[in-house]
């Protein structure tokens, strides 16, 4: 394997122990991860992934503040973010992956 891949693995690896770990979290916290999702749409399953994660932090955030404050303006989803990405092909899904991996190894 080349040295470009191993370090890119090594990273990817590192990552999604992290984003598991989020999981978890959100597993805890919110009933609906306690069973698979099983909805229409992996983009139906996407918005509410997003959701509980905008929840979650509303949740760090209003624990942390002991004065009402209005919301962050982070705090917003604007339109239909879900209409922002558009399905790629296996093609196009391994350039953004070798892209990710140029950017990952470069730092």
């Amino acid at each position: 394997m080349p040295h470009d891949e191993r370090k890119y693995n090594y990273r990817h690896i590192g990552t999604r122990i992290v984003v598991e770990m989020a999981f978890g979290r959100l597993k805890n916290m919110f009933r609906i991860f306690q069973t698979p999702l099983l909805h229409d749409t992996p983009e139906k399953m996407a918005q509410i992934i997003k959701c509980s994660l905008v929840l979650h932090n509303w949740m760090i955030d209003l624990r942390s503040e002991l004065t009402q404050t209005p919301p962050e303006s982070w705090m917003y989803i604007g339109g239909d973010v879900s209409a922002k990405f558009d399905k790629v092909s296996g093609d196009d899904a391994k350039r953004v992956r070798d892209q990710v991996k140029a950017y990952v190894n470069f730092y």
